[in-house]
């Protein structure tokens, strides 16, 4: 061993020369004295412990001792003439030649690495190695001196050392009690996040900081003689904590010094326990001591004394247990009363014991027993004191909850346990039949086993993600079983933890889940789908229009939507019935469905109406295509019943995003305008909407808008027509109307704006109003000398079915003490046909109070006769296109005629309104009719203006002619 180029010793020739002494007279012996220097040398290079090598400048190895190759597990000849960098890790050989550089020019003298290796049999062995360079005589660079320990132990123990640290840091942290170290000061040195979490703070708030800014002044003389006294040991007193919130938590500290060998002080260690619980427990224990005295004091449990093993004395609550007086248990054997026979010596068991007594009626009562010597058991009449309860209801809750536990065991639900790392150790028979899967198929096996692709990702994710935190988790899978069939179970899974709190289990607990998912999925269809064509609804319609709108918003991309109304359809419902009119939106919804893309969205709003969304639909010409294709397809006839063909048609309105709407509110209103454009121009076609129906919206809107304050504004005032009685040839009532003081644009008649306050649901409160003001001027005008004078005043469908319409009418009478019979109220005929119980209820209620009703509009068509004979009606208002007849059309006489003889055969009074510029209307009417407006005085009054009239002239009359 050791041997390489160089002496006959075996050491390299460029060792150095040693010399005794400068003379060379003698040279025998200073050769013998070199020999003996040299055997040395190489005897302690040889069985050196620690492996040592010499090298050439490039690395290669020259000679090596034994305990090197026996590191390397290697034989000297397989070392020799390696290099040096073959045997070291890449990271250690690259930092080794980068230094030999400034080891050869003497910038440095050493170079040391701990670097990794493999060793004897392949092992992981890591080396303490330290490499200088050797000179000669002349300090010329000659080779390169290796030094190698085996540090793989010491590496070992580091590692060991490493992961106890993190182990001590984990459960330092882990441990629900604060830990605080601090040196004799009071300096804080470390403490944990569970003290940090009790006082606010960070951990870089605190330590380096004094101890005592976190506590209270009393607190901190007794943490500094904690500090100043550490001859006292271990010692336990409680303090107040000072948290950053300016909140006092009390806080029990158990101290103890941190000495050195020679009992000099480091310091403080500190365990530090958050005590507001325990006060509190302490606190609820005294209030349960004070409960327990208060009970002993009234004790409702059997209380029994017994001597000889008789009964000495026993309470009514005992007596009542068994079913007999006490009187009847004193001087008795306790034994008589006992199921199972007892060689007890006073009776009863000491201690605490459950018995089985018999009752007066045979009834078994399993009783706790309680009891306790009060003299010494040796003296003769030892009295036994002792309590007993009755369990019997208590023992009968117990063999329930051994009967639910078994039920647990086999519960309908499917059960599965897991190790911690997920490997299936357990399910129960349920399992078993909803999977498909034996226990002995899924034992080991993780519950990836069951996993379909159709449960998003990030359930999975949540999952693992509350299981790795140690958190339960639940929620939905769709799963598959061993068939291959899916189910929905819900999956409520939490993990099992031993005493130490260490998660060793998670337990599953899944219910299938599937009949009531696809009860949700039909109730989800139900609400976003049309229950006739199939077709999303309304709601699904305005969710994917939103979404379409949220898209084109973000890549700048045009939305076309096309409203369709179906033409002549109600012909088809009327004519075929309703079924063939099903049939034919059925057909309606695939033909639209074949008209456009798949990525188009047709929908059903209600009744023969449809809307299409076309996403990025291309230019204006493309929009026309499609609109072109659906009027086309709707013209073709449509199959019902087998053999009858029925003819539609359809007529549709289109709205481009954004020029014509940003939301989809606005876009399907400028649809539906553009719609009723394409109704208006003969149907069948199509319209585009158009700024001009923008206006006419806007103006629309406005107006609406504009309504709405002009009812909470007040800027509504009402009006009086006279009205005239022909046969008595003077005025009788007052037609009332409403006039509205518009901010803009000026006095405004009710015609102009009645039918869009019908529509936005704010004519009740005109009409309120009207009824409510006529009411008071017409008892005013009745109570200044006029009794004769009535009104008529106009109500509107809404108010004649709404509930609390009778209420107004009567409170209206009521306050203004108006008689009934001065009342008329005007309807339109159209109401009519829209009947509904209220209103025909409101209607016999009306007549039974002696309220006159009137029909408006008669003669229009809306109404038959039939529905005029129902109710009790006073009379009838000729319609204006009867009254127009008269004077544009020459048959229009015959016409008012008919219609004013038909009003008598049913004994209704006739009215009309008689404009003032119709020539020879009156002649005609004043024949046949009873009542007129419009003629004598103007239109329409003010109530002052109308009782001025009435002042002034006294009673108006009817001129001659009339």
């Amino acid at each position: 061993m050791g041997r390489s180029v160089g002496d006959s010793a075996g050491f390299p020739l460029c060792l150095p020369t040693w010399t005794r002494r400068a003379s060379m007279t003698d040279a025998t012996a200073q050769e013998v004295e070199a020999s003996s220097l040299t055997l040395l040398l190489h005897t302690a290079f040889e069985h050196a412990p620690d492996g040592m090598a010499f090298a050439s400048l490039d690395g290669v190895l020259l000679t090596a001792n034994r305990s090197l190759c026996s590191m390397l597990g290697l034989s000297e000849p397989d070392v020799l003439g390696k290099s040096l960098f073959e045997l070291l890790e890449p990271r250690a050989a690259e930092a080794l030649k980068a230094r030999l550089s400034l080891l050869q020019t003497g910038a440095q003298r050493t170079f040391s690495r701990d670097c990794q290796t493999v060793g004897r049999m392949g092992r992981p062995l890591w080396l303490g190695l330290s490499v200088a360079v050797m000179r000669d005589a002349q300090g010329q660079t000659a080779g390169v001196i290796v030094q190698a320990r085996d540090i793989t132990d010491s590496k070992q123990v580091e590692r060991v050392l490493l992961a106890s640290d993190r182990r001590f840091r984990t459960i330092f942290n882990a441990l629900s009690e604060g830990f605080i170290e601090t040196t004799p000061d009071g300096t804080v040195v470390d403490l944990n996040q569970p003290l940090c979490r009790m006082l606010g703070y960070g951990r870089e708030d605190l330590v380096g900081k004094q101890i005592f800014f976190v506590l209270d002044e009393a607190s901190r003389g007794r943490m500094q003689r904690a500090l100043l006294e550490p001859q006292a040991g271990a010692r336990s007193y409680e303090v107040t904590l000072c948290r950053k919130d300016g909140e006092g938590i009390p806080a029990q500290v158990l101290s103890t010094p941190l000495t050195d060998d020679s009992g000099a002080l480091l310091g403080m260690m500190a365990i530090v326990l958050d005590v507001r619980e325990r006060n509190q427990a302490l606190q609820a224990l005294r209030d349960s001591e004070q409960r327990n005295r208060t009970l002993v004091e009234a004790l409702q449990d059997g209380l029994v004394m017994i001597r000889d093993q008789r009964f000495h004395y026993v309470n009514p609550p005992f007596a009542t247990m068994l079913g007999y007086a006490p009187g009847d248990l004193i001087g008795v054997p306790v034994r008589r009363f006992l199921l199972e026979q007892t060689d007890y010596l006073h009776g009863l068991p000491q201690g605490e014991a459950e018995l089985t007594f018999v009752g007066q009626d045979g009834r078994q009562v399993v009783a706790l027993i309680n009891g306790g010597l009060a003299q010494a058991s040796d003296q003769p009449g030892g009295l036994l004191i002792a309590t007993v309860r009755d369990v019997t209801e208590r023992r009968r809750i117990q063999a329930e909850v051994r009967k639910l536990s078994w039920a647990v065991e086999h519960s309908p639900a499917s059960v599965m346990i897991t190790d911690r790392s997920g490997r299936i150790e357990y399910v129960n028979p349920q399992f078993t039949a909803v999977t498909g899967y034996q226990s002995e198929e899924v034992l080991g096996c993780l519950p990836s086993i069951l996993k379909s692709e159709e449960t998003a990702s990030d359930v999975h994710q949540g999952l693992w993600r509350s299981l790795s935190n140690g958190e339960p988790w639940s929620g939905e899978f769709r799963n598959r079983r061993k068939d291959g069939s899916l189910f929905w179970d819900y999956t409520s899974v939490a993990p099992i933890r031993n005493e130490s709190g260490e998660v060793t289990h998670f337990v599953a607990v899944k219910e299938d889940i599937t009949a009531r998912k696809e009860a949700e999925l039909r109730t989800w269809r139900r609400a976003n789908f049309d229950a006739v064509t199939g077709l999303p609804n309304r709601v699904l319609f305005m969710d994917r229009l939103s979404q379409s709108l949220t898209r084109a918003q973000r890549n700048g991309e045009p939305v076309a939507v096309m409203f369709i109304d179906l033409d002549h359809f109600k012909a088809v419902n009327d004519t075929l019935g309703h079924e063939a009119g099903d049939a034919v939106l059925r057909g309606v919804a695939r033909r639209l469905e074949e008209s456009v893309r798949d990525s188009d969205t047709v929908a059903r709003l209600a009744g023969d109406e449809f809307m299409v969304i076309l996403p990025s639909p291309g230019d204006e010409k493309d929009v026309t295509i499609v609109a072109e294709r659906i009027l086309d397809a709707l013209r073709q006839p449509f199959l019902v019943d087998g053999d009858k063909e029925a003819y539609i048609g359809g007529s549709v309105g289109i709205a481009l995003y954004p020029e014509d709407g940003t939301d989809p509110h606005a876009l399907i209103r400028s649809a539906d305008h553009a719609m009723y454009r394409s109704k208006d121009g003969g149907r069948n076609c199509y319209q585009f909407f158009t700024a001009e129906m923008n206006r006419v919206v806007e103006a629309r809107i406005q107006l609406e808008n504009d309504l709405r304050r002009a009812v909470q504004g007040g800027e509504f005032a009402v009006h009086f027509r006279p009205v005239f009685n022909h046969h008595q040839r003077s005025l009788q009532a007052a037609a009332v109307t409403v006039q509205w003081a518009h901010p803009v644009q000026g006095i405004l008649p009710a015609d102009s704006f009645w039918a869009v306050a019908e529509e936005i649901g704010v004519v009740a409160e005109l009409g309120d109003l009207m009824l409510r003001r006529a009411c008071v001027q017409a008892a005013v005008w009745r109570d200044s000398g006029y009794p004769f004078l009535g009104v008529i005043v106009p109500v509107s469908s809404r108010q004649l079915s709404s509930s609390p319409f009778m209420e107004a009418v009567d409170l209206a009478l009521e306050r203004s003490g108006l008689e009934a019979s001065a009342l008329s109220l005007a309807i339109p005929e159209e109401v009519l046909l829209k009947l509904t119980p209220v209103s025909e209820a409101a209607l016999m209620a009306l007549a039974a109070r002696g309220i006159r009703v009137i029909v408006q509009g008669f003669g229009s068509g809306y109404a038959g006769l039939h529905q005029l004979r129902r109710f009790p009606f006073a009379g009838v208002e000729l319609s204006d296109s009867v009254v127009r007849s008269i004077a544009e059309d020459h048959d229009g006489g015959m016409i008012a005629e008919a219609v004013i003889a038909m009003a008598h055969k049913m004994g209704l009074a006739v009215t009309a309104r008689i404009p003032s510029r119709f020539q020879g209307v009156g002649a005609l009417l004043t024949t046949y009719g009873d009542w007129f407006e419009g003629v004598v005085l103007p239109d329409t009054l003010s109530g002052a203006d109308f009782e001025d009239v009435l002042e002034a002239r006294g009673a108006p009359v009817l001129p001659a002619g009339l």
